[in-house]
C-alpha cells in the first residue's frame, strides 16, 4: 500500500502513534482529473465549438480506519485526532489540509474537508471517510525549490507552477521572465513576500499590492528552465507542479 499523510497522520507504514494508533487507507482520485468544459451551439450543424477547456477542482476521498489494541475510548481518541487534522473549510478561514503521497517523486495537495464520517467497530478500530475538495488540481513537489535573485528556476512537473519572491533587502524591483514583467512603483521593506500564485504583497499583515504596477504579468514557471531576474536582491521560492 502507498504511504500517504492526512495533516500529521501516516497511513500504512504499520507504526502505531503516539496514542497507540495505527493508521490504514487510500485515496481515491489521487490519479482522477476532470475538466470543465464550456461551448456553444453551431447553427443548423451538429457538435458545437469549445470555447473553454479548464481543468476542474479535485474531488478526493480518503477512506481509511484507525486500529488499536481493544480500548473503546480510543475510537473517541481516534476520531477527535481525524476531526482536528482535517479541519480546513475555506483559503480564508484556516490553512489548508495537505495530504502527501509517497512516490518516485514525493507529491503534495492543498484540500479542503467537505464532509467526514466515523464508525466505531467494536473497540478495535476507528474507520473513516473524509471527503475533500482541491482548488488547485496541481500536485506538488513536497521539497521546495529555492534561487537567489536572478538564475535558473527549474521546475521538474508537467504544468506551469507559480513563484514566490521575497526581497532580503528593501527596493522597488522588477521581477521578469523572457518578455513578462512584474514590476513595485515604490519601494517595498525587505521580507516583503510577492506571490505570483495568490496574488498578494504582504511584509507580514501589511499590504502593498498598492505599490505594485497594474500591468504587472504576475507569470508562471512554465516546465523545465526558466530564466528569471530581479532588479533588487531576494529570493525566489517554487515546487515543482504535476496534474
Amino acid at each position: 500500500m502507498t504511504v500517504f499523510t492526512l495533516g500529521a497522520i501516516t497511513f500504512n507504514n504499520g507504526v502505531a502513534d503516539g496514542d497507540g494508533i495505527t493508521w490504514y487507507g487510500y485515496v481515491d482520485g489521487w490519479d482522477t482529473l476532470e475538466n470543465n468544459v464550456e461551448d456553444y451551439a453551431r447553427p443548423g450543424q451538429h457538435g458545437g465549438i469549445t470555447t473553454a477547456n479548464q481543468y476542474a477542482v479535485r474531488q478526493m476521498t480518503v477512506f481509511g480506519t484507525g486500529t488499536y489494541e481493544p480500548d473503546v475510548s480510543l475510537y473517541y481518541t481516534a476520531k477527535k485526532k481525524l476531526n482536528a487534522e482535517s479541519n480546513a473549510l475555506t483559503q480564508f478561514a484556516s490553512s489548508p489540509l495537505i495530504i502527501t503521497h509517497t512516490e518516485e517523486i514525493d507529491r503534495r495537495i492543498e484540500a479542503y474537508r467537505t464532509s467526514l464520517r466515523t464508525r466505531c467497530q467494536g473497540d478495535v478500530s476507528c474507520e473513516f471517510e473524509l471527503t475533500v475538495r482541491c482548488d488547485d488540481p496541481r500536485k506538488y513537489s513536497d521539497t521546495e525549490s529555492t534561487l537567489a535573485t536572478s538564475g535558473t528556476a527549474t521546475n521538474d512537473g508537467d504544468i506551469e507552477t507559480f513563484p514566490t519572491f521575497t526581497l532580503t533587502s528593501a527596493g522597488a524591483p522588477t521581477l521578469t521572465l523572457g518578455s513578462r514583467t512584474v514590476a513595485a512603483t515604490s519601494s517595498l521593506p525587505s521580507g516583503t513576500v510577492i506571490d505570483f500564485a495568490r496574488l498578494t504583497v504582504l511584509n507580514g499583515t501589511t499590504d502593498y499590492f498598492g505599490f505594485m504596477d497594474p500591468a504587472s504579468d504576475f507569470f508562471g514557471l512554465a516546465p523545465g528552465g526558466n530564466t528569471v531576474a530581479s532588479t533588487v536582491a531576494g529570493t525566489w521560492a517554487w515546487r515543482s507542479a504535476w496534474l
